[in-house]
């Protein structure tokens, strides 16, 4: 019975072994043609301002709207209510979340579709940054290997940072601080409580959140992420019930298609010369 039971032990053994090497051989050659995780790769385009010689402002070029903001510079209740939404394990995690990926995988069963997902903040900030959103089994262990070099290289703030300057809004808008401008024309410390929880709330689906295009959406998504505000105790029941009753539009700055659909700004004076 030892014998048969070494035997047996030895065979089950060699099958882990084998599948052990066939896994890291796998591993290995997805991870061959991995980008290299450099400042370059991470950085941003900012908009191009020209300036006259008297320093005004006379125009904001580029294909992507972007005024970047240190994460100092950023209200606390702004990062929470991202947190609250998007990654509330953001502190504490490696880069990925096995938890979060566990309840994802059991959700989109449960419902036969893909409803929830189970990217962390660092692994949105890689696949921004450095991988296309191909959803092949290559790309998704990229971007596992990569989150876990990136929470290894940067802080916890660092990669918040990048986040908050790289998430789109819609209408070529990138960052939260240019988004506050855009759609309330207010800096980010002069948010109030449903308008930061609508900001938080569009990066999901930016073009479905649009509260130009899609009011009765983007308000679904603004009270969801007030009520994950309510739940982790990050306002009050009052500030809660306030904030769901504030019409969606509220203190949204009124654009029309063309000013939307214009990606450049400049004083129409300036227009031969820019």
């Amino acid at each position: 019975m030892k014998t048969l039971f070494k035997y047996i032990s030895s065979i089950f053994f060699s099958i882990c072994l084998v599948l052990f090497f066939i896994v890291l051989m796998l591993f290995a050659r997805e991870l061959k043609d991995v980008p290299d995780i450099t400042q370059a790769n991470l950085q941003d385009p900012l908009s191009s301002e020209i300036y006259d010689k008297n320093l005004n402002l006379i125009a904001t070029v580029g294909a992507e709207k972007r005024e970047y903001v240190s994460i100092n510079d950023i209200p606390k209740n702004i990062t929470e209510a991202v947190l609250t939404t998007e990654d509330s394990r953001f502190q504490s995690h490696i880069g990925i979340d096995p938890i979060r990926l566990i309840k994802a995988v059991l959700v989109n069963i449960r419902s036969n579709s893909a409803q929830q997902g189970a990217s962390t903040i660092t692994q949105q900030v890689v696949k921004n940054s450095l991988l296309t959103s191909d959803k092949s089994l290559q790309r998704k262990i990229q971007e596992a290997y990569l989150s876990l070099k990136l929470e290894n290289r940067y802080t916890k703030d660092d990669i918040m940072e990048m986040y908050m300057n790289k998430i789109y809004y819609s209408d070529g808008q990138y960052g939260v601080k240019t988004a506050a401008k855009y759609f309330y024309n207010k800096e980010l410390n002069e948010l109030t409580v449903p308008q930061l929880a609508l900001l938080a709330g569009i990066p999901q689906q930016p073009n479905q959140y649009n509260p130009y295009d899609y009011p009765e959406q983007a308000k679904e998504r603004r009270d969801t992420v007030l009520y994950a505000l309510l739940s982790n105790d990050k306002i009050t029941e009052d500030e809660y019930n306030n904030a769901v009753n504030t019409p969606i539009t509220d203190g949204i700055v009124k654009k029309t298609k063309e000013e939307r659909a214009n990606q450049h700004s400049y004083n129409p004076k300036f227009a031969a010369y820019i």
